[in-house]
């Protein structure tokens, strides 16, 4: 498939999830539905954050959010949502790690990133790219390269996913 063809996809699909997302938010079902999965321990919270990480289900968590920023506490909102989009973010990470494994990195980057100041910069550049508005793709495929542990990768990536979640929740409540 050509670069063309697949921007055509991906935009495709992009524009699918919002139109998607807008018949969603229309329908009184979805409202309902969000309403009937809060009480179950945070599982509606836990959904939107995880589909909160690809561009493709953005516009679906965002509309799940905004159900959730008119009853509910959004600062519990943003905690739970951080922990799914954590969870969602890890599986594209570990994608990500098994592609990286196949692929022979060019040696002057795998010297760069062995030093530690190296493996720092491009963690840092991870985080940037996961607090920036691009999909969380871009800075799972950066931070994939790192050799992160768990508990280094969850320490960096929950601050900045909760505190997005609730960015969007606040902006959520001031539009509705």
């Amino acid at each position: 498939m050509s670069k063309h063809h697949k921007k055509i996809l991906k935009s495709s699909l992009f524009v699918a999830g919002l139109l998607l997302s807008y018949l969603l938010l229309s329908t009184e079902v979805f409202h309902e539905a969000i309403m009937q999965l809060a009480p179950i321990a945070f599982l509606s919270e836990l959904i939107a954050g995880a589909l909160y990480t690809s561009f493709i289900t953005i516009p679906i968590s965002l509309s799940m959010m905004s159900v959730l920023a008119e009853d509910a506490n959004i600062y519990l909102v943003a905690v739970i949502g951080g922990i799914g989009a954590v969870a969602a973010d890890s599986i594209i990470l570990e994608v990500v790690r098994q592609a990286e494994s196949a692929v022979n990195l060019k040696p002057r980057f795998v010297k760069f990133r062995r030093r530690k100041i190296g493996q720092w910069l491009v963690v840092i550049l991870g985080a940037l790219a996961l607090a920036s508005p691009v999909p969380d793709e871009i800075a799972m495929g950066i931070l994939g390269i790192t050799k992160l542990s768990w508990r280094t990768f969850i320490f960096i990536v929950y601050p900045i996913k909760a505190l997005g979640i609730l960015g969007v929740l606040f902006g959520l409540q001031v539009i509705t």
